[in-house]
């Protein structure tokens, strides 16, 4: 099914979400008799009855949404150019971004006052069995997408590592464990299609255990069917999982962390054991399948750790937060260090490719301004300014800082710890000498992480073909092509429809619109008196500080652990009630 371009840019449409939103509310408030007046009141007027902290935290964060969803694009003007760029169409766009921000705002403040909800005793099942009913189109669909892709699908990276795991060779161009997993499956089964199995198993089972949690801490009617109108809506987490990269496994990792971190914040006696064993895998895989895993883990559980300590539960629970800290640095030793580098004799890292954000915006640099003679003299110890403007893009890195990319070779001259010195003296030459230029050039390489819609002459990578045409440089990996039939078609056409359809595209393949839901829920959480609950939501916010500082393209499969986030979260902080007053 093949629609039109849309005719306004995504960030238009986002501005446009919470107006519609919003006269929705007011217009279900109004008609729906069993409301009492004092809410319809309520929800009229606003922010009333909110205290003044929590309007200005609301007014913030409606600007910070205005904010992600692009503003610049929409005073830019797209489509309708006869009369965006007239003092009538001036006048529209501001007019646009200031109902988006107010309609944002009185949905925030909405929110704040909370709903009253009917409890339920518990979720529907099927049958006498523990599986909720609404699992049943999570299993159907989950098994139905992995059909579609056997033996599994494969990017040039994963490609790469399978063919370089069959020779024999390891580095740590992809974390140790997860070449150590591809060995395993080689050995057992010859095809990567086990780890899809898996993958897809993990969904499930992560979606059944995030079930359990609402439906013990927030079992109002309706929260599971939402939470399975969310999950279905999030066709980004059910297309990664035919995927063989490390990122998809990862992402599943990072949810089932966050699960597990709330579950032990949310414990009323001692952790079970079982429980206790899913924690401790969690952060195994979350330490150790992709690279500074580790250090989110690590600053997670020690934020955990000193709020045990404010705790009057005498559980241990300090003791075994500390044990699964000391854990994870085993294991890290034992995979990486003994397993990886002694045993395996993996190749480590090239020290430039630590260099990827400070070379890209230095080529924004060469492209935007006119470095002076001095500056000059540190870039050419790299290359020629015409080198730095041609392989200089400001949505993806690596053409300017990889062997692989245009700038080839000449790269490696970032190995000399003096060279990247003085890259890294020059990127903060130029960020105080051009402030606008360099942020600008930042915010465009990061754009997936933060921005919800696509930038008028940006990109993100649309998983939309099940192709791997990186399988015509690996021979060796003729059987991995994928074996098509009507899954296969179904899901390249639902991608594909989901890439043009607007706000839809946006929530489900970039990172802002799910980020600021996040942000969202731990402002809600904090009103509520559940701070200590958002604690849970820590890993994302710190991937968030990892991608700003290493994040090489726009691929959704770096941020799809956010879509996964939401469905639990979002529903969780806004059915929950606030902690009464003691």
């Amino acid at each position: 099914m093949d629609l039109p371009t849309p005719f306004l840019s995504e960030a238009t449409y986002l501005c446009l979400l919470p107006i519609i939103l919003y006269f929705i509310h007011l217009i279900y408030m109004q008609i729906y008799k069993k409301v009492p007046k004092d809410t319809k009141a309520a929800a009229l007027h606003g922010d009333a009855f909110l205290t003044r902290k929590w309007k200005i935290a609301a007014l913030l964060l409606s600007a910070l949404y205005i904010i992600m969803s692009s503003a610049t694009e929409v005073l830019k003007g797209y489509g309708f150019e006869s009369l965006y760029h007239t003092t009538a169409g001036y006048l529209l766009k501001l007019l646009l971004l200031a109902a988006g921000f107010l309609s944002c705002y009185f949905l925030i403040c909405r929110l704040l006052k909370g709903f009253s909800f009917q409890p339920v005793s518990q979720f529907k099942k099927i049958g006498s069995t523990p599986i909720y009913l609404v699992m049943v189109p999570i299993i159907l669909l989950s098994f139905f997408c992995i059909a579609g892709c056997y033996p599994g699908i494969v990017s040039s990276d994963s490609a790469n590592s399978w063919s370089g795991v069959m020779g024999g060779y390891y580095d740590d161009w992809h974390p140790i464990t997860y070449l150590y997993i591809l060995k395993v499956i080689q050995k057992l089964f010859g095809i990567p299609y086990p780890i899809i199995l898996f993958q897809a198993v993990l969904w499930i089972v992560i979606n059944q255990y995030a079930l359990s949690l609402l439906e013990k801490h927030a079992p109002y009617r309706h929260i599971d069917t939402s939470y399975l109108i969310i999950n279905l809506m999030m066709i980004c987490s059910y297309r990664a999982l035919g995927n063989l990269e490390k990122d998809t496994l990862w992402n599943l990792s990072v949810f089932l962390f966050c699960l597990c971190i709330f579950d032990f914040i949310k414990r009323e006696k001692t952790f079970p054991w079982y429980k206790s064993g899913l924690l401790l895998l969690s952060a195994w895989m979350t330490a150790t399948i992709r690279h500074a895993g580790d250090a989110i883990v690590l600053i997670t559980l020690f934020a955990l750790f000193l709020y045990t300590r404010n705790q009057k539960k005498q559980d241990k629970s300090q003791i075994f937060i500390l044990v699964i800290m000391l854990s994870v640095l085993i294991m890290k030793f034992l995979l990486v260090n003994l397993l990886g580098f002694t045993i395996l004799k993996a190749e480590p890292n090239e020290p430039y490719v630590k260099y990827s954000i400070p070379m890209s915006m230095i080529g924004a640099i060469a492209v935007n301004e006119k470095p002076d003679n001095k500056e000059l003299a540190v870039m050419e110890t790299i290359m020629p300014l015409e080198k730095w403007q041609e392989y200089y893009d400001k949505y993806y890195a690596d053409g300017i800082s990889r062997s692989y990319g245009g700038i080839g070779e000449t790269v490696y001259k970032l190995n000399d710890p003096d060279v990247g010195k003085d890259i890294l003296k020059l990127n903060l030459r130029f960020l105080l000498q051009y402030p606008k230029t360099y942020l600008t050039a930042f915010f465009d390489m990061t754009s997936i992480v933060w921005e919800m819609g696509t930038p008028a002459d940006g990109y993100e990578w649309m998983p939309i073909s099940i192709y791997a045409s990186t399988l015509e440089l690996h021979p060796e990996l003729s059987d991995f092509y994928i074996r098509r039939n009507i899954s296969t078609t179904f899901q390249e056409t639902i991608v594909g429809l989901s890439d043009k359809m607007p706000i839809w595209s946006s929530i489900c393949w970039r990172g802002g619109f799910a980020l600021f839901t996040l942000l969202l829920s731990t402002l809600l959480l904090i009103q509520k008196k559940r701070g200590e609950e958002a604690l849970s939501l820590l890993p994302a916010f710190l991937l968030a500080v990892v991608l700003f500082l290493a994040n090489p393209s726009q691929d959704p499969r770096y941020i799809n652990s956010y879509q996964m986030l939401v469905c639990f979260f979002l529903l969780y902080a806004a059915y929950i009630q606030r902690v009464p007053a003691e």
